[in-house]
């Protein structure tokens, strides 16, 4: 299955985040998709610390894909995550921890 299809570089940014964290698995993950519970955990906490780094890269002005503010990329990162989890059959876990974060 292709996943972050209509919107692209939120891809990108993941993949960036991910090698920026030395997260492996969100690497993985995000070519694979999500195959269990714990996965699915793991992935939406990653999206919120991406979301705070984003935020301090900003006030930092460190270039991110060509920009030093990525805000504009929230609401297509909200999207494209939640089609990625439900695809993967895990929504409600993004539901839950983005409630929770």
């Amino acid at each position: 299955m292709k996943y972050f299809s209509r919107y692209p570089h939120i891809k990108d940014l993941i993949i960036h985040y991910a090698a920026f964290f030395s997260d492996s698995e969100i690497l993985q993950q995000v070519e694979l998709g999500v195959k269990n519970a714990q996965q699915a955990e793991h992935f939406s906490l990653f999206i919120w610390k991406m979301v705070n780094q984003m935020r301090s890269d900003s006030e930092a002005d460190v270039i991110v894909l060509g920009s030093t503010d990525n805000s504009e990329m929230l609401q297509d990162i909200y999207y494209e995550i939640s089609s990625f989890m439900s695809d993967c059959g895990f929504e409600s876990v993004w539901e839950r921890v983005s409630e929770e974060a």
